[in-house]
């Protein structure tokens, strides 16, 4: 339920968490709620004390989790009709039962898409394989879509440890005037951040791809006469509508090899090594820090040129091109490995390391790169932005599909 959740209601996710920070946004302007800690800010024409409230972090992370759960009770235009097999299908009359499994075919030719949760253990599973070729023979022009469900629980881990480190780099910033006591605390929650996110978002990489290799391998070698069924009777109905639809079990198990296969290929391709919105999601803690400092600069009249030049240097240069760029490459260095002379890092505990040393300094590369452009002038800010521009350009021209 979490993964169809999350696939279905992210567009909620961002749209809430936006409404979030505007209602933040707005309280913040007019007074009623009030600074938490001050900041020493240092950006192009302007240097001083800014507030720094908080709320618009502390809304945003509400309001996403609120429209995610608040998204199944909207009405839409969509239809929210879908058929489930095990509410839909007697599971205790055995006549009932067999009745169902003959008209299932109804049901998946009318439906608009397929939508599989897929693990592991997926196609070892007999009731699975046989929607799987029903919906195929009878609805030819229908939709599959498959979602393996590691990575929908892994967004839900991201998004939460993002919002941990941005309270961090929020503490971090809080009541210094001191550039080098701020960037010392600012190393330590990097550092802590590092430790403790980074290898595992390495290892949820390493083992999507694990599982997006299984499921390629488990198609190329399939036989439906070696899937599991817990029930004798269940095995006999659905193999019976198997050689009704394709002649001959083995006929349907060349099909899931050959056909079904390149099929299931050219599906995962199309997403990305990762789907985009799974990539911008856990990155909306880190805007929202981004606009407490924009906040704070507007509160205290900085100059119009300051405030365009941290909008430029984080909002634009980090946030929506630096950021999600360096999660891209990651996900591709842990898909494809590193090599070294024509040969894989190995053992894979030094490829997670390896990785996450890479993916952290790139992090803390861009916090200097950011803080120094900004506090430069129109020149650097320019540079800054192009190279952020340039690199997010080649990640997802280059890795995102790869």
């Amino acid at each position: 339920m979490l993964a169809l959740l999350l696939q279905f209601g992210w567009p909620a996710m961002f749209i809430s968490w936006a409404l979030g920070g505007i209602l933040a946004l707005l309280l913040c302007l007019v007074g009623p709620m009030p600074a938490i800690t001050s900041f020493h800010a240092d950006v192009t024409g302007f240097q001083g004390s800014i507030p720094l409230h908080g709320w618009l972090m502390m809304a945003g992370f509400i309001g996403a989790f609120l429209g995610l759960l608040v998204y199944p009770h909207i009405s839409w235009h969509g239809s929210d009709t879908c058929f489930l097999d095990y509410m839909c299908i007697h599971q205790s009359d055995k006549r009932m039962m067999q009745q169902g499994i003959r008209s299932i075919g109804a049901f998946l030719a009318a439906s608009r898409e397929l939508r599989v949760l897929w693990s592991p253990p997926y196609l070892t599973r007999l009731w699975c394989v046989f929607e799987l070729a029903a919906y195929r023979k009878l609805n030819p022009a229908g939709k599959i879509v498959i979602k393996p469900i590691a990575t929908d629980i892994a967004v839900y881990m991201m998004f939460f440890w993002v919002q941990l480190a941005s309270l961090g780099i929020l503490a971090s910033w809080a009541d210094s005037d001191d550039r080098v006591s701020r960037s010392m605390r600012l190393l330590g929650v990097s550092s802590s951040t590092f430790i403790f996110l980074f290898p595992a978002l390495a290892y949820t990489a390493r083992k999507k791809h694990q599982e997006d290799m299984q499921l390629t391998s488990d198609l190329a070698s399939f036989d439906v006469k070696r899937v599991k069924c817990s029930n004798d009777f269940d095995r006999e109905c659905i193999h019976a509508a198997i050689i009704e639809w394709y002649g001959s079990l083995d006929a349907f198990s060349a099909h899931t090899r050959d056909v079904f296969r390149f099929e299931v290929i050219d599906l995962m391709q199309a997403n990305g090594i990762l789907p985009a919105q799974y990539i911008w999601l856990p990155l909306l803690p880190v805007a929202s820090l981004t606009c407490e400092a924009l906040l704070g600069l507007w509160i205290v009249g900085a100059p119009a040129t300051s405030i365009l030049a941290c909008f430029m240097g984080y909002i634009v240069a980090l946030n929506l091109l630096w950021f999600p760029a360096i999660a891209v490459l990651s996900t591709f260095a842990m898909k494809h490995g590193l090599w070294v002379r024509k040969r894989r890092c190995h053992p894979f505990i030094l490829e997670v390391f390896a990785v996450s040393v890479l993916t952290g300094s790139l992090f803390l590369l861009r916090a200097v790169l950011a803080e120094v452009a900004t506090a430069n002038g129109v020149e650097w800010i320019g540079l800054w932005n192009f190279l952020a521009l340039s690199v997010a350009g080649w990640a997802w021209g280059r890795c995102w599909r790869a």
